[in-house]
């Protein structure tokens, strides 16, 4: 509901809460200013601000209500080189002093069952979706107390491309995939701001509203505008460009960042981490556990 600019919830008795402009609300201003960085100062991240960041996204929501989640925190050196090295050998990965892999994590709910000789069956396309909307919360959230914090950080999904081998150099038992890998610090530089489609491009009332062709158009041009900013700035663009015979953003998009020969290894790529963490129609190894011995109540009826 919206009162002269004010943001306010009908269920809510008024004079509750103070409700602020939404042009002056800080959660939404960081929501909207939020960018990746590209560049990182040398400055290191003291280990009580990460957990303080991870605490704060714990409280993320979540389906499932079993927080399938984990992030390995990686600050060692040649750690961050390699994660760089994987994902495209991007050198900022490695000049961040942080990397936090964000981990969808049902191993560890799996045990919990095994302890507990409850029945498991968190292992298929249903509980995989699950737990993966409720990592990339956690995901998100962190990023957010990042910035809250007066840190920076730059988001990279390119790790599923990339699943089995991070799930080998980190160790990762079954059920277990790396989903986003995060790097944090303290900035350097500017952030790069992306572009962003119109509010009106994502709304649909009440039911799906099949959008136009001269909507769609109207949508992604500013976009498209980029595509030709880069073409005049870089010669070499220009000339990728040329040899692909590519003309606009969509084609150089669909070409080559999303081209068929890319999207085929990274789905190959994909579907090899998940068999071997143990995600499909067959129940994975349940896991080795230790109980501690039950301790029985006493037939209380003999004594009486």
């Amino acid at each position: 509901m919206e009162l002269d600019g004010f943001s306010h919830n009908p269920r809510v008795p008024r004079g509750s809460r103070e409700i602020l402009p939404m042009d002056k609300n800080p959660v939404l201003h960081a929501l909207k200013a939020r960018g990746n960085v590209t560049s990182f100062a040398s400055q290191d991240v003291p280990f009580s601000l990460i957990e303080s960041i991870i605490d704060a996204a714990t409280h993320a929501p979540g389906g499932l209500q079993l927080q399938p989640y984990s992030v390995i925190v990686i600050q060692d050196k040649s750690r961050r080189l390699a994660n760089s090295k994987l994902c495209g050998d991007k050198p900022w990965l490695a000049q961040a002093p942080v990397h936090l892999l964000f981990c969808l994590d049902l191993h560890r709910v799996q045990k919990w069952a095994a302890i507990k000789d409850a029945p498991f069956e968190l292992y298929n396309l249903s509980a995989l979706l699950l737990a993966l909307g409720d990592t990339l919360a956690f995901a998100q959230a962190a990023e957010m107390a990042v910035d809250a914090l007066g840190l920076s950080s730059y988001w990279d999904s390119a790790v599923l491309d990339h699943a089995a081998k991070l799930r080998e150099v980190a160790q990762m038992p079954h059920l277990v995939l790396p989903v986003v890998l995060m790097a944090i610090g303290f900035p350097k530089g500017q952030r790069s701001k992306a572009i962003r489609l119109p509010v009106e491009t994502f709304i649909h009332r009440e039911v799906y509203a099949q959008p136009s062709s001269e909507g769609v158009e109207q949508d992604y041009k500013s976009i498209e505008n980029m595509f030709y900013q880069w073409k005049l700035v870089s010669t070499e663009f220009r000339q990728g460009c040329q040899s692909m015979g590519v003309e606009n953003m969509a084609q150089y998009v669909f070409s080559d960042r999303f081209g068929s020969e890319r999207l085929e290894a990274a789905f190959r790529n994909l579907t090899t981490a998940l068999e071997e963490a143990g995600f499909g129609s067959k129940p994975p190894p349940r896991p080795q556990v230790s109980r501690k011995p039950r301790i029985l109540m006493p037939d209380l009826s003999k004594l009486l």
